[in-house]
């Protein structure tokens, strides 16, 4: 486990070394940022100066030696747009999109699991068939769209909750319910497709014949077994929630990683838009190097 471990490590490093020259060559061919940065009325002069302040006139490859070696100082330079460190703006950020990411995911997570197994239970049953189109329903839905008509709903016309801000936990409300729908909806056909491979194996004949109970055999036994790819989806897809809840986060004005993402790519802010890359990498990073080892506590079996 410790060589396996080690050796993750060494990867995620070579990894991360390919992401932050992929994340300096992004930022770079998005263009020119002074124009944005400066009044319309500055002179050549101006935007000169402006660029040479920023170290924007130096050949890149100045640059680039230049922001690895601050990288790896943990040191991602100040943001053109709000002269502060972009690693601190986005630290600022961060807990406001983690909390919203972990929401959504255990309400996907507590919605898709449970209709999953009575779904892969009740096979080719009414309910299987309700569930199945509910769960398509949900994956086809688009996030914007959901996310006004929830907010109609709930906010406007029943004034349930609120229409926008991050505060109290009502504000977690839509929000985690939009950004977690399409996820409940895939983990509901994954657990479902899963189960039932698991349901139809020899083992658990072998468990019906000797007398166990139906639900010790589907909750104990075939969901354990069939957890492996589902621990994985849902892995996955808290990472990709925290690096793509720009919608959620857009429409629901949550002052989290996504929306400043945006602004950073508006504004063409380099030094943000490159930690940015880099800490999301990090956050995929780790999140697989947690399934792995997790993989081996649900199954003696893999080897890793």
């Amino acid at each position: 486990m410790a060589k396996f471990i080690i050796g993750r490590f060494a990867q995620m490093l070579a990894t991360l070394v390919i992401v932050a020259i992929i994340a300096f060559g992004l930022a770079r061919l998005a263009g020119d940022p002074v124009p944005l940065l400066m009044p319309a009325q500055a002179s050549q002069a101006d935007l000169d100066f402006f660029r040479n302040q920023l170290g924007l006139d130096r050949p890149v490859y100045e640059q680039f030696i230049r922001f690895v070696g601050n990288m790896l100082r943990g040191d991602f330079g100040d943001s053109f747009r709000y002269n502060q460190p972009a690693l601190s703006l986005i630290f600022d950020r961060l807990p406001a999109t983690i909390y919203l990411a972990i929401t959504s995911m255990v309400f996907a997570a507590l919605v898709g699991l449970p209709m999953g197994i009575v779904a892969a239970v009740s096979r080719n049953s009414w309910l299987d068939a309700i569930i199945r189109t509910a769960a398509t329903i949900g994956q086809s839905t688009p996030l914007f769209w959901l996310a006004l008509m929830l907010m109609l709903l709930f906010s406007v016309t029943l004034r349930w909750t609120p229409t926008s801000g991050y505060g109290s936990w009502t504000h977690f409300i839509l929000p985690t319910v939009t950004l977690g729908w399409f996820s409940a909806a895939s983990i509901a056909r994954l657990t479902r497709s899963s189960m039932i491979e698991v349901l139809q194996s020899d083992f658990v004949r072998l468990q019906r014949l000797c007398g166990l109970p139906q639900h010790l055999i589907v909750l104990r036994h075939a969901l354990r077994n069939a957890a492996a790819p589902i621990v994985t989806f849902m892995a996955l897809q808290l990472g990709a929630l925290l690096g793509g809840a720009v919608i959620t986060e857009t429409i629901f004005a949550w002052p989290g990683f996504g929306q400043l993402m945006v602004n950073a790519i508006l504004f063409r802010d380099f030094p943000v838009i490159q930690a940015a890359i880099v800490v999301t990498a990090v956050f995929f990073l780790v999140i697989n190097l947690l399934v792995d080892i997790t993989y081996r506590g649900l199954d003696p079996r893999v080897q890793i």
